[in-house]
Parts: structure tokens; sequence; C-alpha cells
């Protein structure tokens, strides 16, 4: 199984990018979180070990990382993008709170066996997917 690092090496030589200490290092910081980063969480996270590195370098290795299949997109409503790890983390969708952002992971075989069963009746080759469902988590429905 090939790392993070070989994913993002492959696609820049296919795509004739150079390689990039910067964009090694915010690849670490980024697979050292569980959480869904916006560029602003992950530059401040950066900042932290790598003072040197500033936002537009954060935001456009974010977005190399989304193209390479690395990163996530996960947009929870309030323009703000957020991504997470696509390869380590195994397929999985999200309960989004509208009110405070929450985000709620969960999985659910017979979704996903509703997916594929629907896609091989129309023929049609999934290759990546994603369920956002938009509601009120616990905590938000208790205060009201």
């Amino acid at each position: 199984m090939k790392t993070e690092l070989e994913y993002l090496n492959i696609y820049q030589k296919k795509h004739g990018l150079k390689r990039s200490r910067q964009r090694n290092r915010i690849l670490e910081i980024f697979l050292s979180t569980d959480r869904h980063v916006s560029a602003e969480d992950l530059l401040e996270m950066v900042k932290k070990k790598y003072p040197d590195i500033g936002y537009s370098t954060v935001y456009r290795s974010l977005n190399l990382f989304h193209k390479a299949g690395i990163a996530r997109l996960v947009e929870i409503g309030d323009g703000v993008a957020r991504y997470e790890n696509a390869l380590k983390q195994k397929q999985h969708h999200h309960l989004i709170c509208e009110n405070c952002g929450r985000i709620l992971e969960f999985t659910d075989p017979k979704v996903d066996e509703m997916i594929e069963k629907n896609a091989r009746k129309k023929k049609f080759k999934v290759t990546r997917r994603r369920i956002d469902v938009f509601g009120l988590c616990d905590r938000c429905r208790a205060q009201k």
C-alpha cells in the first residue's frame, strides 16, 4: 500500500510539479490530525512547528493534496472548505449540525450496499462518493 507521500510524489511527477520541502512539511502536519481542517486551521498548526510557511503555501498544498487524492473535501455549508485524510480513513459519511458546525461521522454497510447496487443497475462506475446529512446535533437541540 502506498503512503500519502508516495501518492503526492506520483501526482507531482505526472503533472510536472517540483517536489517541495514546505509541501512535505505541510503534509506531515495534515496527516497528524484526525480533524476536518480548513486552510486556516492547518496554517495555525503548521506555524507552531514551521513559522516560515505562509497561508498561500498551505492553501495551495491542501488543494494539491485534494487533487492527488490524499485529502477529501468536506463542506458543511458555511462557505469554508475543510479537508480530511482520504487514504487512512475508511469510507464514511457525515452528519453536520447546521447550528454549530459539528461534524459526526458514521458508516453504514447498508447505505454503501445500496449505492453499489444502484450503480451496478445503472451500469455506473463509482469513483468516489460523499454523503452529508444536515440537521441539528443533540447539544444544539438541548439548548433550544
